[in-house]
C-alpha cells in the first residue's frame, strides 16, 4: 500500500509539471536574417531570351545579348 501511495505521488508530480510546462508561454522566435541587398539588375538576350546580368551584356543596335556571338547571329544574318 505504501508503494501505492509512493507512485501516486510521484505521477501526480509529473503530471503537474507537464500541464504547468505547456501552458507557459512560448519563447521567442529566432530574428529573421536581414533581407539580401545589393541585388543585380538582370536583362534578357534578344537573340535567346536568356536572362544575364545587365553589366554582362553585350549591346548592340537591335538589342542587348548575352556574349558577343549572339550579337553577330542576330545583326548580321
Amino acid at each position: 500500500m505504501k508503494n501505492l501511495v509512493i507512485l501516486l505521488v510521484i505521477l501526480g508530480v509529473i503530471w503537474y509539471w507537464r500541464s504547468h510546462k505547456a501552458k507557459r508561454p512560448p519563447t521567442a522566435p529566432p530574428p529573421e536574417a536581414p533581407p539580401k541587398t545589393g541585388s543585380v539588375a538582370m536583362g534578357a538576350c534578344a537573340y535567346c531570351t536568356l536572362h544575364v546580368p545587365a553589366s554582362e551584356l553585350v549591346q548592340g543596335q537591335r538589342g542587348a545579348y548575352c556574349s558577343a556571338e549572339h550579337l553577330r547571329l542576330a545583326e548580321n544574318g
